[in-house]
C-alpha cells in the first residue's frame, strides 16, 4: 500500500490589497495596482474552487505583490517593487514580518506536519498570467511548471500534462511555459526544504484570456479532475 497523499493548494497573488499605512505609495498608481502587475486576476477564485471541490487544504494571501512579493525568496531583487523599494530598511523589515513571513511559514509548517504524519505532499500553486507580455502574444493557454530534475515531481507532472493535453485538445497546454518551473518562486524554495520523495511542487498557470469566457469551466473541470486523481 502506497503512502497517503496530501494535496495542498496555495495562491500567492490572490489580491491587490495594500494596508492603509502604505496606500500613499499608490495614490497616483491605482491603475497599476489594479492591473496584472498588482495581482493575478481570477487566481484566488480558481484556487478556492479547486480546494473546495477536491477537499484540499488552501492557503492564500491577498496582499499586493507591489508591496511585497510573496512568490519570491527574501533575497530576490524583485521582493519589493519600484513603489515599495524606496521604503526604509526598518519599514521593509516590518512588512516582511507582518505580511510575508507569516504566510510562507504557515504553508511550510503545514507541510512539515503532513510529512511528519507519514503523508506525501503534492502542492499546486495557482496563478494566472497575462496573454500579452511586452507586446508579445503568448500562445500558451495552460502552463504546468515543475522541476524535471526531481524524480517524483517529474513523473507526476508528465502524467498530469498528458491527461490535460488529451482532455483539452482545443487549448495549448505546455510544460514550463510561460515561465520556467525552476525560476525563483515559493515552490522552488520549498524544494530546498523537503526531499523529492516527500514533496512535489507544481505551479499551474492559466491565461487570463480564459477567465471571462465560458471555456474556463471546461479548463477548471479538467484541472480539478487531475488534482483529485493525484490523491488516488
Amino acid at each position: 500500500m502506497g503512502r497517503r497523499k496530501s494535496i495542498l493548494i496555495t495562491c500567492e497573488h490572490g489580491g491587490n490589497q495594500v494596508p492603509e499605512a502604505y496606500r500613499y505609495l499608490f495614490r497616483t498608481h491605482e491603475k497599476v495596482l489594479d492591473s496584472h502587475k498588482g495581482w493575478d486576476p481570477g487566481a484566488l477564485v480558481l484556487a478556492r474552487y479547486f480546494a473546495t471541490k477536491s477537499g484540499s487544504t488552501l492557503f492564500y494571501t491577498t496582499i499586493s505583490r507591489l508591496l511585497v512579493e510573496a512568490n519570491r525568496s527574501d533575497f530576490d531583487r524583485d521582493l519589493f517593487s519600484e513603489y515599495s523599494e524606496p521604503l526604509s530598511k526598518a519599514v521593509k523589515k516590518y512588512i516582511l514580518e507582518r505580511y510575508y513571513y507569516p504566510y510562507r511559514r504557515q504553508v511550510e509548517d503545514w507541510i512539515i506536519k503532513e510529512i511528519g504524519s507519514g503523508a506525501e505532499v503534492i502542492h499546486f500553486s495557482i496563478h494566472t498570467f497575462t496573454p500579452v507580455f511586452n507586446g508579445q502574444t503568448r500562445c500558451t493557454d495552460l502552463g504546468i511548471l515543475f522541476d524535471d530534475s526531481r524524480k517524483k515531481e517529474n513523473h507526476l507532472t508528465h502524467a498530469c500534462l498528458f491527461k490535460l493535453q488529451q482532455a483539452l485538445r482545443g487549448y495549448q497546454v505546455d510544460a514550463n511555459k510561460p515561465y520556467l518551473g525552476t525560476a525563483d518562486g515559493f515552490t522552488t524554495y520549498l524544494r530546498t526544504k523537503f526531499s523529492w520523495k516527500d514533496y512535489s511542487g507544481i505551479e499551474i498557470e492559466i491565461s487570463q484570456r480564459l477567465i471571462p469566457l465560458k471555456e474556463i469551466k471546461q479548463v477548471r473541470k479538467e484541472i480539478l479532475r487531475t488534482i483529485i486523481e493525484m490523491k488516488l
